[in-house]
């Protein structure tokens, strides 16, 4: 089933956007619990995509490629850093294969996108 929730605005997706990837990062023990969890995860990869594509929607091609620009991984090496430093927190990370860790990975950097040389780099 899917739910869907309705903003004014996009300027209104782009706060809460920016609000959730700050916690996030940066939110510290009140964070913790979110960071590794793939629903939190999917909603900041579903509100980036919302974004980009309201964007594109009402004709603002070049600000939807800003914003998805904004979210790569390799434009961040404070973030990346974040990501390297919890990914040896997963409970089975010795244990994982190289897929399981690409998707662990990609859950700790949404919304974020991880290019190949972002994972060799994270993996490295």
């Amino acid at each position: 089933m899917t739910h869907r929730a309705a903003f004014e605005s996009v300027t209104d997706m782009e706060a809460l956007l920016r609000a959730a990837v700050l916690f996030k990062f940066e939110g510290g023990t009140d964070a913790e619990p979110y960071v590794g969890s793939p629903a939190y995860a999917r909603a900041l990869d579903r509100l980036l995509d919302a974004v980009v594509t309201a964007h594109r929607e009402e004709g603002r091609g070049g600000t939807a490629d800003r914003w998805a620009g904004l979210y790569r991984l390799s434009g961040h090496a404070e973030r990346a850093e974040f990501v390297r430093r919890w990914s040896r927190r997963h409970p089975r990370w010795e244990e994982l294969d190289d897929a399981g860790r690409r998707e662990w990975l990609g859950v700790l950097a949404a919304p974020y996108r991880l290019g190949e040389r972002d994972v060799a780099d994270l993996l490295g």
